[in-house]
């Protein structure tokens, strides 16, 4: 306390001097006396509490006051006392609070959950997934819907679009997505391997349509050179197509996105691709039975694309997804039994067809009063000549339908060589004659001999470019070179720009310039006016072009 003693002194001699009273020598006197006497008490004072503090058992800290720790240390020591009691006390209160919130959140989750169900009910109600038209590349246009859909087709799905050329082009977008009122609901099916492309693509497909589809089936060759399709099903793409999913779902809520697939190499990674899927925000997926293609020279179940369909992966697929997410099953429907036991088999909540549907359109209409072959293509030219569509398009359709008529009555390549609606009418109305009695049909055995080496040609040519493929791996692998070295060179499609490039190129140097860059793909189906009039027979890619390095469209500014 000595340091504290020149402050108190020297607040009592300012006192004192303010008052006056005293001389300055008896000031001094009394100054000293007084401040001796102070000096004193306040020793006195702390030796007190000192005793006091060393009595209770407490330690002194240097420049601290021992009263103030005294009392610091008691209302710790309380409040210490004070906790450990409510502890004690309330220990059943504590798990009972924890019980509760754990029912709390259980319900909320539980809640939450309804919800979703709710919702994924209101948007995709049961019986309108019931049986539905598959997307199928210049098969599924909008007349062939209709009839499909006249006689059961409960929802169906576009052809597969490009999304980047649907995105950019607006006469692309006018050709490819055509449909009417009656159309509804429909499914607009994409390919696509980047989030922008798809999602500039769903929000101008959105005002038309019920869902936006996501294509990871397509096994074809220029699904592999386009990297899209099932080839973005490996490990190296999950987190790529994850992304896309998510993108998309988000950026056309509250329309739903459903995805297309096959399946992959064991019934584990498939179901794990579909819980990925549902979980990036799918609303539906439709199952393709058979195993995606790898072109690497890998054989067995993963290189499958022919023969039955393994519905029993749906079943397993289905019953891990449960009840509340929809599955469709695709595969092993060419009749309406087929269906029913599909059905039956998977529990899915909806059969899709394409192959038995081509053959024939009714499939969803069980029941002996169903129209036959002749009656169904007549009304479908009444339909296409309310639709448009390409002639090739007809054509195919045509030959699908009447295949067993035509091939009976000998009149295959007359159909196929109709060069307008009106002469395929015409063969379809001669076919029902034959087919009812009406008309005498004679038996042409030179014809029969010609027709078989019409469709010995076209069958040579649907497999030139399946042997191409073959020959390039025989390649590689004679070289010791990785099985797709030779299928890569050339194999990327051209970019919107190349193309322009190619158009502005002297004709005499074009073709030598597009062989150095695509050598895999159509130089007719990209640069001539009438595009390539081999179509499905052609042994090279009719790939869309890519959209790198083109600006941003104007139409981006459209409101959907």
């Amino acid at each position: 306390m000595v340091a504290d003693e020149p402050l108190y002194a020297n607040m009592h001699v300012e006192a004192t001097e303010s008052r006056g009273a005293l001389p300055s020598s008896q000031k001094l006197k009394k100054k000293r006396k007084r401040s001796s006497s102070s000096s004193s008490s306040k020793a006195s004072l702390v030796s007190s509490v000192s005793a006091s503090v060393s009595a209770a058992g407490l330690l002194e800290i240097p420049g601290s006051s021992p009263l103030k720790k005294h009392k610091k240390e008691k209302k710790k020591s309380s409040e210490k006392k004070s906790k450990s009691s409510s502890s004690s006390k309330s220990s059943k209160d504590k798990k009972k609070e924890k019980k509760e919130k754990k029912e709390k959140k259980e319900k909320k989750k539980s809640s939450s959950g309804e919800k979703s169900k709710k919702r994924r009910k209101q948007i995709l109600p049961p019986h309108k997934l019931r049986f539905v038209v598959a997307p199928m590349v210049g098969g599924s246009e909008l007349a062939f819907r209709m009839l499909c859909r006249k006689y059961g087709a409960t929802l169906a799905y576009t052809p597969m679009m490009s999304a980047t050329k649907f995105a950019h082009d607006a006469e692309y977008r006018k050709a490819e997505l055509q449909t009417h009122p009656t159309d509804r609901p429909l499914v607009a099916h994409f390919n696509a391997n980047n989030a922008k492309d798809l999602l500039s693509a769903a929000k101008l497909a959105a005002p038309h349509v019920d869902a936006i589809d996501l294509n990871l089936g397509c096994p074809q060759r220029i699904a592999h050179s386009g990297h899209f399709g099932s080839f973005l099903l490996g490990d190296e793409d999950r987190e790529l197509v994850l992304g896309i999913v998510r993108t998309v779902a988000k950026g056309v809520a509250p329309l739903p996105v459903f995805c297309k697939i096959r399946l992959l190499d064991s019934t584990a990674a498939t179901v794990k691709l579909c819980e990925q899927l549902r979980d990036a925000g799918a609303r539906l997926i439709a199952v393709h039975a058979r195993h995606r293609v790898q072109y690497d020279g890998k054989t067995g179940r993963a290189v499958s694309r022919q023969g039955a369909a393994h519905v029993a992966e749906v079943a397993a697929v289905k019953s891990a997804l449960g009840d509340d997410f929809p599955i469709l099953s695709n595969g092993n429907t060419r009749t309406w039994a087929d269906v029913e036991a599909n059905l039956a088999s998977t529990r899915a909540d909806g059969v899709m067809s394409a192959e038995g549907l081509l053959d024939d359109p009714a499939l969803f209409a069980p029941g002996e009063n169903k129209p036959d072959a002749c009656a169904l293509a007549l009304e479908y030219l009444d339909l296409v000549a309310k639709h448009p569509v390409k002639h090739s398009t007809v054509l195919f359709h045509l030959r699908r339908m009447l295949r067993n008529p035509l091939t009976k009555f000998q009149l295959t390549e007359e159909m196929m060589s109709a060069k307008n609606l009106e002469e395929a009418r015409s063969l379809a109305h001669r076919l029902a004659g034959y087919a009812r009695g009406d008309m005498g049909f004679t038996y042409d055995a030179e014809r029969a001999k010609r027709e078989r080496e019409a469709a010995a040609r076209r069958k040579a040519e649907l497999g030139r470019r399946r042997d191409y493929d073959a020959r390039m791996r025989r390649k590689a692998a004679r070289e010791g070179k990785p099985m797709d070295y030779y299928l890569e060179q050339g194999a990327s499609p051209p970019t919107l720009t190349q193309l322009e490039e190619a158009r502005s190129l002297p004709e005499e140097k074009r073709l030598g310039w597009w062989k150095e860059r695509f050598s895999q793909h159509c130089f007719a189906h990209h640069l001539q006016a009438g595009g390539c009039q081999r179509e499905r027979a052609c042994a090279f890619l009719h790939a869309d072009p890519s959209n790198a390095g083109a600006s941003e469209p104007s139409w981006l500014e459209e409101k959907p």
